[in-house]
């Protein structure tokens, strides 16, 4: 009985078409996997070059297929510039890459070959469980094996050969990849689990492939193994475009982008051509419908944004070279979305973190290091994301809105409604603490997506969103326009997230010269004619405590001085926080700057009953 309520209770959610899109699909991928797992553990589901001979009238003889291939990008300089070039720095990572690999597979041996980390190399991909973590170890992550087999060092190899005119490079590029192919069986270990990454590799394969194709040390035998390897490669994103619940994300943009790169190595072969037009006018739709109206991404993350941004120029720049058109309307959407990414950047400073980072990137070093910068200052409001901005060349400060709709997947927002963050002079001065890990620890993983080390005022002990068990998932309300409020100088922010409890939170910033003028409150919903939830009581029933929390810069010292904390860089005060209502004490956490990697850092916080209808005062000077 519990089991048909909540089925019944997910075809109310998703509604009666979506619903039978989902079982669909589902059972489209049960009997997929039917077919394919005897196949894969058989090592019988790889295709072979006589086998696509076969099937797309080419010759038997791939020496001479390969002799006749010519497929080069055209516009190479286009995407490009999305990435440094500079000598030295090519120079520079391909060394440090060849010193790396050559570490790397001095650790292989036939039985456990280092791509998979400790995951099961020779098990069906469907069939692979993440185990996460339950304490604050952390167990074996699936990521580190998934980064490692997206070949993004093949574009700084390549284009140090391009630079250096070295053939170390290419052979060692070349052996990289033949060396994963053989330990990597179609379908088998955690490396096919995820389309996306099967998507990624492709893109950097095949960049590969326009860099060293010319070269004549490189075998005949290893280039038909990479070749015939792709076309798995396409085949396998054919069976296993990531949609699921009927909430596409960045996996799916992924997999779009990924695709039409292999329909254009393979666009001579039969079919090409509508497999080509399905690609490119899905891929529009979904960007189309991933993009919020300000130019931001739908899943409330600026890091994500950034990722969605690079994809949208693979886009754009694979489009090209297969004579698609390519609208105004593109390059505008791009624009804007580059614009967002500008906004968030502090003048001399990196990108701020809003949500979650899993430091992704297309091909290295990705899209961020070569942001055009537009010297935007001023104030800009952004409503469908839910954020407001203030830069300015000393100043950069944002502050989060709750703001969400139901058919925006919420596995990478936090909860941080309320939050802020302030930069001076380029350094991080008040921050978001990041996000560290996905499926190694789920206690890492709340730590970092919860309310208390974000930069906001919440009830002690209780989530503005509860955590449900579920990795990827916040059982976010949704938000109307009216829990905002955005001008130059004063915003607000309210929210009722804490509907359960009776109340609605405010938070408002005044900027006054040099001062952030933080004002918090809580008010009572029912006192307001706000509904509230049946089981709620009134909060003269509870013993609940408020809490504020700022986290510093891992280079901050906060120093006492009277009821004022002063926050120095070095030897510089930048700024100070102080109160005349609430008492701050210093407490040890941790910011992770970059997926995997968490640095010790100094929280500020303070707590006191909760209080109807008074107003908490916290006043940020700037020095």
């Amino acid at each position: 009985m519990v089991g048909i309520i909540h089925y019944f209770n997910k075809v109310k959610e998703y509604g009666l078409y979506t619903s039978c899109g989902i079982v669909v699909r589902k059972i489209r991928n049960t009997y997929n996997a039917f077919y394919w797992r005897s196949r894969a553990l058989s090592h019988t589901a790889h295709t072979s070059w006589p086998i696509i001979a076969q099937q797309q009238k080419l010759p038997q003889n791939f020496a001479i297929y390969w002799q006749s291939f010519n497929k080069s990008f055209q516009c190479a300089s286009y995407i490009l510039k999305i990435i440094p070039a500079e000598c030295d720095m090519w120079v520079y990572s391909a060394e440090e890459f060849i010193q790396n690999y050559h570490y790397f597979l001095s650790r292989a041996t036939d039985d456990d070959p280092p791509w998979h980390e400790q995951f099961p190399s020779q098990t069906f991909y469907k069939d692979i469980l993440i185990k996460p973590s339950a304490t604050y170890e952390l167990s074996c992550d699936v990521k580190t094996a998934w980064e490692r087999s997206r070949f993004q060092h093949l574009v700084a190899l390549g284009n140090a050969f391009v630079y250096t005119s070295s053939f170390k490079y290419p052979c060692i590029a070349i052996q990289s990849m033949v060396h994963w192919i053989e330990h990597n069986p179609y379908m088998l270990g955690v490396n096919w689990m995820c389309p996306m990454e099967v998507a990624i590799r492709s893109i950097n394969w095949i960049w590969a492939l326009n860099y060293y194709k010319t070269v004549h040390d490189i075998s005949i035998t290893a280039w038909e193994t990479i070749i015939t390897s792709l076309y798995d490669h396409m085949r396998f994103l054919e069976g296993n475009w990531e949609i699921y619940d009927g909430r596409t994300n960045n996996h799916y943009l992924a997999n779009l982008v990924g695709y039409l790169y292999l329909c254009w190595l393979f666009q001579s072969f039969i079919g090409a051509e509508s497999k080509i037009e399905w690609c490119y006018s899905t891929a529009l739709a979904q960007f189309d419908y991933q993009l919020l109206s300000d130019g931001t991404f739908y899943e409330g993350s600026t890091y994500y944004n950034s990722l969605v941004a690079e994809l949208l120029h693979h886009l754009i720049f694979i489009a090209q070279e297969l004579h698609l058109p390519v609208s105004d309307q593109l390059y505008t959407r791009l624009d804007t979305v580059i614009n967002f990414l500008d906004w968030c950047t502090p003048y001399a400073g990196s990108l701020i973190a809003i949500g979650d980072n899993d430091s992704g990137i297309i091909i290295k070093p990705g899209l961020l290091k070569k942001l055009s910068k537009k010297n935007n200052y001023g104030t800009r409001h952004y409503p469908d994301f839910g954020v407001s901005l203030y830069k300015s060349k000393k100043i950069h400060a944002t502050m989060r809105h709750h703001s969400f709709k139901k058919y925006q997947p919420s596995g990478h927002f936090h909860n941080d409604a309320g939050s802020i963050t302030l930069a001076l002079d380029g350094i991080p001065v008040i921050i978001d603490p990041g996000s560290f890990v996905y499926t190694a620890s789920i206690p890492w993983r709340n730590y970092f997506r919860s309310a208390a080390v974000h930069n906001t005022m919440f009830i002690k002990d209780h989530e503005p969103t509860p955590f449900d068990g579920r990795l990827f998932a916040l059982a976010l309300p949704e938000s109307n326009s009216s829990e905002y409020v955005m001008r130059d100088t004063y915003w607000q922010t309210n929210h009722t997230l804490y509907k359960r409890f009776g109340l609605r939170m405010s938070r408002s910033v005044e900027f006054n010269n040099n001062k952030l003028i933080l004002t918090d409150s809580w008010f009572d919903m029912s006192a307001h004619g706000e509904p509230v939830e049946p089981c709620s009581k009134h909060i003269s029933n509870k013993n609940l405590i408020s809490m504020w929390n700022f986290t510093l810069g891992p280079d901050i010292i906060p120093i006492q001085k009277d009821n004022c904390w002063l926050l120095y860089y070095k030897d510089t005060c930048l700024a100070s926080i102080e109160s005349q209502d609430i008492q701050f004490t210093t407490h040890p956490g941790w910011y992770s700057p970059e997926y995997g990697t968490k640095l010790p850092c100094t929280h500020l916080r303070a707590e006191k009953p909760v209080c109807i209808n008074k107003n908490y005062v916290i006043i940020l000077s700037i020095f």
